[in-house]
């Protein structure tokens, strides 16, 4: 019973990303249809106070916390190509998972049924780590490249140094530790179960 509502709380997860999904590709086309796709926006931090300008495309508001820079239309494409690939990931994590669940209600576990969807699980969460950090390493380098200098203020990328006397402002960005995590249970579980298959072959040879 247990596992039964579990898959129904993964339907509604299933259901939430694929929502996401449709909303993201709907507000990317608005982006394109309203002339607004060079247009990147980043959160940020810094000190609060009024917006700051950054040369005469870009501005920061520490009150929002939105770096905002136009005119760079390839960035934000990588910005939306990332976004989607990890959604559309995340979506086939549940997916699978689901299937999953499905074969543990019948008690099938033991199988390559289950092995297969577990090790996939565990790459495409890899995988969508991987393409967040990359993305978000190309994107944050993008911005900052496009920034003028600006005297008594400094902005910087998400891992970096503080520097002394300015007016110091960071793009945000948190690690998908919790990603890399799971990968990792979901690659250790197909191990772990692909062990109790054998193990079950072995003792069935015997028998």
């Amino acid at each position: 019973m247990n596992a039964i509502w579990v898959r129904r709380f993964v339907d509604a997860l299933v259901a939430l990303f694929a929502l996401v999904i449709l909303g993201s590709l709907i507000q990317l086309v608005g982006s394109i249809m309203g002339d607004s796709f060079g247009t990147v926006t980043w959160e940020a931090s810094g000190v609060p106070g009024p917006e700051i300008a950054l040369g005469d495309a870009a501005g920061f508001s520490a009150k929002t916390g939105d770096l905002t820079i136009e005119g760079l239309p390839l960035v934000n494409a990588i910005y939306w190509l990332a976004r989607l690939t990890v959604l559309g990931l995340m979506l086939a994590v549940f997916v699978k998972l689901r299937g999953i669940l499905g074969r543990i209600v019948t008690s099938d576990i033991f199988s390559e049924a289950t092995i297969d969807p577990l090790r996939q699980i565990g790459w495409f969460l890899l995988i969508a780590s991987l393409v967040s950090i990359g993305a978000t390493i190309i994107v944050q380098a993008g911005m900052l490249n496009a920034l003028p200098p600006v005297e008594g203020i400094e902005v910087h990328p998400s891992i970096s140094w503080e520097a002394k006397g300015v007016n110091n402002i960071w793009l945000e960005y948190e690690p998908p530790i919790l990603s890399f995590l799971m990968a990792f249970i979901a690659f250790l579980s197909s191990s772990a179960f692909r062990s109790g298959k054998n193990f079950r072959e072995d003792s069935e040879s015997v028998v």
